[in-house]
């Protein structure tokens, strides 16, 4: 008899629950971003090279380059962190080796929401900066910095070696290579792989 009742004000609990019209809560501290806000807002260019390691512009170069991938939105639950503030704080991180926790409060964001923007960032870079600042050189013209670096200080082992790694095709074209010798010990003929 006692299941029978329970079962009838079921109904009328998932009825109440269901037209419960408030917003939903999330446990969030409140933390100060005056720093932010207020301090850095007044910057000098010569502040910015100091604290960032950059200047403003190449700081909101870097915003538009890697919006696509560093940008959120704000939800429900929380406010996103603009993007000039995540791409801020993954510099900062990165410029001084600070603890997140460190940046967090200086930032006004928890130790979470900095570990993010420094991830965010470095995988932003890698995809949309690095195929589009970094450019290496072909085969041929990396044969021939090897030969200068060799003949300029008798590095070619080094070339060589980040040869073979960036062209791994390359080491089918074995050549024989003599060199002078860099210290005393080191054969003065080796096998370029």
């Amino acid at each position: 008899m006692m299941d029978l009742r329970l079962f009838r004000r079921r109904p009328r609990i998932f009825q109440l629950l269901a037209n419960r019209h408030c917003r939903p809560s999330v446990l969030a501290f409140n933390r100060s971003t005056e720093w932010w806000d207020v301090i850095v807002s007044g910057f000098t260019n010569t502040q910015w090279v100091q604290n960032f390691r950059m200047s403003e512009e190449t700081v909101i170069y870097l915003c538009d380059k890697l919006r696509p991938m560093m940008e959120r939105h704000t939800t429900n639950f929380r406010g996103s962190v603009p993007i000039k503030k995540r791409v801020a704080i993954a510099l900062w991180k990165l410029a001084t080796g600070s603890e997140y926790r460190s940046v967090g409060h200086l930032f006004g964001v928890s130790g979470t929401t900095v570990c993010r923007c420094v991830q965010d960032f470095c995988a932003a870079a890698k995809t949309l900066l690095v195929p589009e600042q970094i450019c290496l050189p072909d085969p041929q013209n990396f044969e021939e910095m090897a030969v200068y670096t060799e003949n300029r200080w008798r590095l070619r082992s080094v070339l060589v070696l980040l040869m073979v790694h960036t062209y791994p095709s390359w080491h089918h074209n074995c050549t024989t290579v003599t060199t002078s010798t860099v210290k005393a010990g080191t054969p003065s003929s080796f096998k370029l792989l």
